[in-house]
């Protein structure tokens, strides 16, 4: 049957709340080997299929995707695939073996939902109480109306995480009355949005009804009844599981940086709601067990049928952490449902049921569980490694090789291996959230997989549009065009009506058109409807609108044009809905520009400036900016210090920030909040960030991306610095005439500035940073500039990201000539 839903700590914790006839496999099975290994043919699963699930896992080891992994595999409660993968700790050569602890973070929800539906079973609590009957934090008006089951269901309004420290709070109590003060990100029951704080919350509450403390709960009702031996909170470095800890890595395919190993002090303080439980893939199946007989374990009933079911019916339908966009999946033809405190994935048919057939869960560190009920299958997949996706990547492998293995034979023919060459290689992405980003397209297990610079998706072979969908949704999909010698020059991603380009690199962009017969139309038009401007520019030897200076959020706001058709409109090359047309006169002059949806005149501008066809040079602009001269004023300027306020807009937190400087080298940037302190440090030798208690030093790419943010560089001539800069444009930005140039250093992201073009100063830059997580798109605007020392420093610094918000920097003095010791700059 096509039951394929992801267990969530949730439905491990409403399993146990089930509790009716005991089937005959839980009591004929063994307390202390509940799942005897046996042969996979036995049980109905072909060895071939397991081998080949196995070589997955072993591709994904060996392209970087993971450090280590454990793979388990459960049939009709008979053991016939257990497995570990690469390295438990990397740096210390140790391999992973099987019953490996590890850190399963998120995978703690199901078993504080469980929790709560045991106390709902004992008539202890009411989907219906309010958060406020139990927490005195959440007694105010921002509060008030919260309830048990909306924290159950991620539909309280709170935010995805309040803390900026693991070490915040003193212990659970004061950290649930915290998040109640603070009160909820969207209003109570509006929609479903994925919540730490909401979990921890029913944690405190868990502890408030039963008069235990949440770890004790958890030991003394679920973990100990199950048998879950290898599960706990590691808070005691003499416990004698210690030893078998996964050591933590953080970052993204190829880029693993350990982040905690078993050598250091714990990483979390107590037991929260939301996450804390490391444990092995054998203990977890124990859980999921649990679910798939209904809340019965043994002969000993933990959950009602009721609080099973409570758990395992949708509610909503999941989206992505921090974000609206649907929960992706590589279970074909289902999609991801939550229930209370469980992942669900349900049929996408149209078929409507209240029933989920696929249930389980994922940790942030790279664990994932699925129970099948119908299938009495359980497939647990641990790895250690933080900011992979490779578990959405074997769902799809889990489907066709385990569920259904019958329609593998109906599946498109696989592509050849010439089909394969022609589209591995590197494409350069400039668009949304993947601007300045290589992607890469790669070839693993016989599979195509899109590397984005924050995960590989796999794709699926091509339909008969060519379109490779990807394997975890439905919605989105590459493609791949030609230039006229039939090489292929670009990748398209379409989504959601959009049309997405990414040329290939190396592979050089033929003019269309001669440029010299698209300067006319180049310049900036007032766009009443929009209520800003449009600046037509040159890119990539096409004619583009950059609707960056208009206000709002759009999918992408460069927009190249393909060449006029016979009505003389210009249609988006990323959504063939969407076209321009310029008002030209009989001389051939260009007065205004019409933007029309679907044939239909929406938008229309006036032209406001001249054509940019007498740009300045790299030259003029480095005198403009006067950079000559402030060389020398450098040299002389000594240390400089900058001290002010902060404030990071969307979480509401302030601090205090310096930053220090000597040279063009040496910087220190240091940001004190009540929860700690972040530091930025650089010097001639090395860099590093201090976040809090944790020390990331700099290597590679991302010593060069720390080096070059030195505060100081911008006031020299960027030529020292990069292989290329340009002047791509001129055009009006919040009113001011600004140039906009593009610096390019080798392979590092490049950078777009906009600036004044009476001043030379920098007034907004974008670009892309590069972290071990996945890369962040990131727009800074200077405003308030005043003269210090001979140079113009900007007063007033945002900077924005799309998961932070605005984080807005003042400065109340700027100092220069100051001594400063070297060892303020050690990393």
């Amino acid at each position: 049957m096509n039951t394929t839903h992801r267990l969530s700590p949730v439905f491990f914790l409403i399993l146990s709340l089930c509790c009716l006839a005991i089937p005959n496999r839980s009591r004929a099975a063994d307390k202390d080997d509940p799942f005897p290994s046996a042969a996979p043919e036995t049980t109905g699963l072909s060895p071939e299929a397991l081998l080949q699930l196995s070589e997955v896992v072993d591709g994904y080891l060996s392209e970087g995707q993971i450090v280590g992994a454990e793979l388990l595999v459960i049939k009709n409660r008979r053991t016939v695939l257990h497995k570990a993968f690469g390295l438990r700790d990397r740096e210390r050569e140790i391999p992973m073996t099987p019953n490996s602890i590890f850190n399963i973070r998120s995978m703690t929800k199901p078993i504080t939902g469980a929790a709560v539906q045991m106390l709902i079973d004992r008539g202890k609590l009411r989907l219906s109480d309010r958060a406020s009957r139990y927490l005195p934090g959440f007694d105010n008006e921002k509060s008030k109306d919260i309830t048990i089951e909306q924290l159950l269901t991620h539909r309280s309004g709170l935010p995805v995480t309040v803390l900026t420290s693991i070490n915040q709070y003193k212990d659970l109590q004061s950290m649930a009355n915290a998040i109640g003060e603070r009160g909820p990100q969207f209003s109570p029951d509006s929609k479903f949005w994925y919540s730490d704080p909401g979990t921890d919350v029913l944690g405190a509450i868990v502890e408030t009804v039963s008069g235990m403390s949440l770890e004790a709960f958890w030991k003394e009702n679920l973990l100990g009844p199950l048998g879950m031996k290898d599960s706990f909170v590691p808070l005691d470095k003499k416990d004698p599981r210690w030893n078998r800890l996964a050591t933590g890595y953080i970052g993204r395919p190829g880029e693993w940086t350990e982040f905690w190993t078993p050598t250091a002090e714990p990483l979390y303080p107590f037991a929260w709601g939301s996450q804390t439980i490391y444990g092995t893939t054998m203990d977890y199946a124990r859980f999921l067990a649990l679910f798939l007989d209904k809340g019965v374990t043994g002969n000993l009933r933990l959950l009602s049928e009721e609080a099973v079911s409570r758990t395992l019916t949708p509610a909503s339908r999941m989206t992505g952490m921090g974000t609206d966009a649907k929960a992706p999946t590589g279970f074909p033809n289902l999609e991801t449902h939550y229930g209370q405190m469980a992942v669900l994935y349900v049929d996408s048919n149209g078929k409507k049921s209240s029933r989920a057939t696929v249930f389980g869960h994922s940790g942030s560190d790279g664990t994932w569980a699925w129970g099948f009920p119908d299938e009495d299958l359980i497939v647990l997949y641990f790895t250690q490694s933080r900011g992979g996706a490779s578990g959405l990547g074997l769902e799809r492998w889990i489907d066709e090789l385990l569920v259904h293995p019958d329609q593998a034979s109906t599946a498109r023919p696989q592509p050849t291996k010439e089909q394969y060459d022609e589209i591995v290689g590197e494409y350069l992405a400039d668009f949304g959230s993947l601007r300045n980003t290589t992607l890469k397209i790669r070839v693993t297990n016989n599979r195509a997989s899109l590397d984005l610079g924050r995960g590989v998706i796999e794709l699926r072979n091509p339909d008969d549009e060519g379109k490779w969908y990807f394997a975890i949704t439905n919605s989105t999909s590459v493609s791949f065009t030609r230039n006229n010698d039939g090489i292929i020059d670009a990748m398209r991603m379409h989504e959601s009506g959009w049309d997405f380009e990414a040329p290939r690199k190396g592979v050089p962009i033929a003019p269309e058109i001669d440029e010299s017969k698209l300067q006319k139309y180049v310049g900036t038009y007032h766009v009443k409807e929009l209520n800003g401007e449009i600046n037509v520019i040159l890119h990539n030897h096409r004619l583009a609108l950059d609707k960056s200076s208009l206000p709002g959020r759009r999918p992408a706001d460069l927009f190249e044009l393909l060449p006029p058709g016979d009505d003389g409109r210009w249609t988006y090359r990323i959504n063939n809905k969407m076209s321009a047309a310029f008002d030209e006169a009989d001389d051939g002059s260009i007065s205004g520009l019409r933007i029309l949806q679907a044939g239909n005149r929406i938008a229309r501008g006036k032209r406001v400036a001249e054509s940019t066809a007498q740009l300045p040079s790299v030259e003029d602009i480095m005198a403009l900016r006067k950079t000559k001269e402030n060389t020398k004023i450098l040299a002389g300027i000594g240390g400089v210090v900058m001290k002010g306020n902060v404030i990071l807009e969307q979480s509401g937190l302030k601090g205090k920030s310096t930053v220090t400087s000597s040279g063009t080298d040496c910087y220190r940037f240091e940001l004190k909040l009540d929860q700690g302190t972040i530091l930025e440090i650089a010097n001639a030798d090395g860099a590093s960030t201090h976040y809090f208690s944790q020390k990331l030093v700099h290597e590679g790419k991302y010593l060069k991306q720390a080096r070059n943010g030195h505060p100081l560089l911008q006031y020299l001539d960027w030529r020292e610095r990069n292989e290329t800069v340009e002047v791509i444009a001129k055009k009006t930005w919040r009113g001011r005439d600004v140039f906009v140039l593009r610096t390019i250093d080798g392979d590092a992201p490049h950078v777009l500035y906009h600036l004044d073009a009476t001043t030379g100063d920098v007034l907004k830059n974008e670009t892309t940073h590069l972290a071990p997580t996945g890369d962040v798109s990131v727009r800074t605007t200077f405003e308030d500039f005043r003269v210090v020392g001979g140079l113009r420093f900007p007063y007033k610094i945002t900077v924005n990201t799309p998961m932070n918000g605005d984080v807005v920097q003042e400065f109340e003095e700027i100092k220069v000539h100051q001594e400063v010791s070297p060892e303020l700059f050690t990393p």
